[in-house]
């Protein structure tokens, strides 16, 4: 005995029934569990057969299994998801590609309302990264990127987009984030991986970042233009001693959180448009 569970994909069980009621051809795909406990997928084709009263006397039709070829498109789908998955995710962190991260941000650049907010990008880099791999060996640096990561995401907002570029570099996109806000992140993100050292196998290892922000208006919010004026910025938190952050764009006698620091040239900012 079959047991006969759903209508599903070709027609709804609504349109299903008002085809038999009406006296329509119909071709409708099944899902049933046969009586091996197994589900399957059926397909069934019908024409009505008319009287000479123009009533509808019987129904021919065919059924076949099609399961095979159900199981091959959801095998399709899978690996597209797959692929996608490999394209826009870094195998080593989870986060987003390179590629992925530009594509997303550009997108939500775009699809973002006009308004008078601000947005914030911040460019990261693991301090003496190469020392860590050439004292620890590379698994042990796979380790501290993984790690790095983690705490990267677990530091900002869920509609935070978060990447990371190659090596030891990250960059995170703030969407509707003020300078302030943008840098109590990095403040939060810097302290994460200098509070606490990476755990190993067999003891642990100090891992700090550098950390370079901008800020520009939302609605003119250029990611080529931020990643270059967060990578100088970057730069200068590197040439200033490490472990720290620094703000390109400050204006004169702005305040900054503990941990940050100004970039020394404020006009590398404001050049680009950024306050």
């Amino acid at each position: 005995m079959v047991f006969l569970r759903k209508i599903v994909l070709r027609v709804s069980p609504i349109n299903a029934f008002s085809t038999l009621r009406t006296g329509q051809p119909y071709d409708i795909d099944y899902r049933f569990r046969h009586r091996s406990g197994e589900y399957r997928w059926l397909r069934v084709m019908a024409l009505p057969i008319h009287g000479d009263d123009g009533q509808i006397i019987r129904w021919f039709g065919t059924s076949t299994d099609v399961h095979e070829a159900y199981l091959l498109a959801g095998e399709r789908e899978r690996l597209a998801h797959e692929l996608e998955r490999i394209a826009t995710e870094d195998e080593l962190t989870g986060l987003l590609t390179r590629r992925a991260f530009i594509d997303r941000v550009t997108t939500m650049i775009d699809r973002s309302p006009r308004s008078r907010r601000q947005s914030s990008l911040l460019m990261l880099d693991i301090d003496h990264f190469k020392s860590i791999n050439d004292t620890y060996g590379h698994p042990v640096g796979d380790r501290v990127l993984a790690v790095a990561a983690a705490r990267l995401r677990a530091a900002v907002r869920k509609q935070d987009l978060v990447g990371r570029l190659g090596g030891e570099e990250f960059t995170v996109y703030l969407p509707h984030c003020s300078r302030r806000e943008a840098l109590e992140v990095a403040e939060r993100i810097r302290a994460s991986m200098d509070g606490e050292p990476v755990a190993l196998e067999d003891g642990t290892v100090v891992a700090t970042v550098s950390i370079g922000v901008t800020t520009g208006p939302a609605s003119s919010f250029s990611l080529h233009r931020s990643l270059g004026v967060a990578d100088k910025a970057l730069y200068d938190a590197k040439t200033a001693g490490r472990n720290r952050t620094v703000f390109a764009g400050l204006k004169p006698g702005g305040r900054m959180p503990e941990g940050c620091v100004a970039a020394p040239d404020p006009a590398a900012g404001n050049s680009a448009g950024f306050t």
